[in-house]
């Protein structure tokens, strides 16, 4: 037992060497998105409740495209994008959209260039039930508990298997049979 104890106490970070406490890691549902390429574009959006803000790339380049035309058409609604000031476009659903798997089809206007672009939007629900009724309180499911159940098994075997051993030498040191 003093073995196992002194294995876990020397495992702790020397003076100078403490990376204080980890970041807690933001838990939120991912938002849903859609990516359309073409040749010469690449087109992401992502939907934030009954917006849909969309991010504009040439495809060759990766280098944003600030001034276009960009023009969505979705669950049977055509819809034209606003330019944000930050050089993304916006569009505003003037519903929300139904759960399940949505076809998009954006045409974007860039000077002379015009090109279609098609892609779906995967939009579910609160898949979560009430396993967040609790502002901040993670899901307790039996994968969170998983890992520190094998770790509490690999503990037992080698307490066990200490205590076996030390038994045995016991046993040899006072000339017991084995």
């Amino acid at each position: 037992m003093a073995t196992l104890a002194m294995v876990f106490t020397h495992a702790q970070a020397d003076e100078g060497h403490d990376h204080g406490e980890a970041p807690v890691a933001a838990e939120s549902p991912a938002q849903p998105r859609f990516t359309a390429e073409s040749e010469d574009f690449e087109l992401v959006g992502v939907l934030q409740g009954q917006r849909i803000t969309m991010y504009l790339d040439r495809k060759a380049s990766n280098e944003p495209v600030t001034q276009a035309s960009v023009e969505l058409e979705l669950a049977g609604q055509t819809l034209q994008a606003r330019t944000s000031p930050d050089g993304t476009f916006e569009v505003d659903l003037p519903r929300p959209l139904a759960e399940g798997s949505v076809p998009v089809s954006a045409t974007v206007v860039v000077g002379e260039s015009s090109d279609l672009l098609a892609a779906e939007i995967d939009v579910h629900g609160d898949e979560h039930g009430d396993e967040h009724a609790h502002e901040g309180a993670a899901p307790l499911t039996w994968r969170r508990w998983l890992p520190w159940g094998g770790a509490a098994l690999v503990v037992v075997a080698v307490v066990v298997g200490l205590m076996a051993f030390m038994g045995r030498q016991r046993r040899l040191r006072t000339g017991g049979a084995a």
